[in-house]
């Protein structure tokens, strides 16, 4: 009769300590989650295919001020709009939005692939992004170049790295 009342006590302790622990541990979860000093909310703007961003493409002064314009427009809107984050599509096309000396400019920022704008989107975007009290993420594409076999970077000389180092696929 002992013995039962011990396994009993043993068992109701070890029931208790187990509850204690799984209510001990769920707070401490709510209390990561509420002591949190930021949530993620989030847009995406997108350059391939000019599907968002830049609307225009050049190099002429009033392209490149429209540019700039419609960027500050996505960033007034972010924080219009109280995100905190914005995701800026850097490389779409195996091309750069940004100064690089593995890829060339990208097409969809200049018409013409390889052309330098006058300006690095990106250290603009960055700039103006935490001027806005926003953060802001490169977005990368590292693989696709096209989706024509036709295109005119398809050649020897599509991308400022070595060609040997691509492969069809």
């Amino acid at each position: 009769m002992k013995l039962f009342r011990f396994k009993n006590f043993v068992r109701t302790c070890a029931f208790a300590i187990a509850l204690l622990l799984s209510i001990s541990s769920a707070k401490a979860a709510v209390v990561d989650i509420t002591d949190q000093k930021r949530e993620m909310r989030s847009a995406w703007i997108a350059t391939v295919y000019n599907i968002d961003w830049p609307e225009t493409k050049g190099t002429d002064d009033a392209t490149v001020k429209a540019q700039k314009a419609q960027l500050c427009a996505y960033l007034d809107a972010a924080k219009k709009a109280n995100l905190n984050t914005v995701y800026l599509q850097v490389r779409s096309m195996a091309d750069a939005m940004y100064k690089s000396n593995y890829e060339p400019w990208s097409s969809y920022l200049t018409g013409s692939r390889g052309t330098d704008p006058g300006w690095d989107p990106l250290e603009y975007a960055v700039q103006e992004s935490h001027a806005r009290g926003l953060r802001i993420e490169a977005w990368v594409n590292p693989y696709r170049y096209s989706k024509k076999n036709d295109a005119p970077w398809m050649q020897s000389g599509w991308s400022n790295a070595l060609d040997k180092v691509t492969k069809s696929h």
